[in-house]
C-alpha cells in the first residue's frame, strides 16, 4: 500500500514502485528545495495523497550528494485506522460508563 520512489540529486527519477510516484517526484521537486527530509502532499489521479521524504547519505561513502527516497500512500489509508477509532470508541467509553454505573448500585 506505500509506494516507494527514488529520486538522484539532481531530481531524476531513478524508480518508482507505482504510478503516483512521477507525480510524488514533482511536487518533491517544488515544496522540498535544500532540505533532507520532509512531508508533503500531493494529487494523482483525483486522488490525494501524502509522502514522506528523506535523503539516504551517500556523501561519506561514495562522494556524492545523496539519494531521496520518498514513501507515498493514499491520505484516506492513512486516516483509515483513525476513522476505526472513532467508530469504536464511542460505544465502548459508553459501555464502560454503564457497567461502572451498574456496579455502583449494586
Amino acid at each position: 500500500m506505500t509506494g516507494l520512489c527514488v529520486v538522484d540529486e539532481q531530481g531524476q527519477r531513478l524508480f518508482c514502485s507505482e504510478k503516483s510516484g512521477t507525480a510524488a517526484v514533482m511536487a518533491l521537486s517544488e515544496t522540498a528545495g535544500s532540505s533532507s527530509a520532509g512531508r508533503l502532499s500531493f494529487a494523482f489521479e483525483n486522488e490525494a495523497y501524502l509522502a514522506d521524504y528523506r535523503e539516504l547519505l551517500l556523501r561519506p561513502r561514495f562522494g556524492v550528494r545523496g539519494w531521496t527516497i520518498v514513501a507515498s500512500r493514499l491520505e484516506t489509508d492513512v486516516f483509515a485506522p483513525i476513522a476505526a477509532f472513532n467508530s469504536t470508541f464511542v460505544p465502548v467509553a459508553g459501555l464502560g460508563l454503564l457497567i461502572a454505573a451498574l456496579l455502583s448500585v449494586t
